[in-house]
């Protein structure tokens, strides 16, 4: 039990990091994009992949499972907001559930903007769509 305590408490740090360098990298993403485009909202869609040391963990240790960090801002519809500015994100999340679907069914017919192995981000008309990559690990 002492062993697997350990384990996952590693995972939660090296998960927390990688989360970390993420929104790290979506700011300066989302920076740059406010720079050359008219962006005034975000909409957040998916959950944080999970970091390669998770994955193999949780390919052995089914428990680890329950350890998923959602940062869907559909989810954390009144928190999101804290959760951007945190990244220095000064853009205010779509909380309509009607206008967010079909923003995002728009974006789904557009190219992204930024593609990278953890997300995308494409623009409908002033709002970022960021679609994160990350999925339950299957087992």
């Amino acid at each position: 039990m002492i062993m697997l305590a350990s384990i996952y408490g590693n995972a939660q740090v090296e998960q927390g990091r990688y989360e970390e360098r993420i929104g790290s990298r979506l700011s300066f993403d989302l920076k740059q994009l406010a720079g050359t485009h008219t962006v005034n909202e975000l909409i957040v869609q998916g959950i944080v992949p999970f970091c390669p040391i998770v994955r193999k963990a949780t390919d052995r240790y089914n428990l680890l499972r329950v350890q998923r960090n959602l940062y869907d801002d559909r989810g954390l519809a009144e928190y999101a907001h804290h959760i951007y500015e945190y990244y220095g994100i000064d853009l205010k999340p779509e909380f309509s559930d009607e206008r967010r679907s079909a923003l995002i069914d728009k974006s789904a017919k557009t190219e992204p903007i930024v593609h990278n192995a953890d997300y995308d981000i494409r623009l409908v008309e002033d709002v970022a769509v960021v679609s994160l990559s990350g999925d339950q690990p299957t087992k």
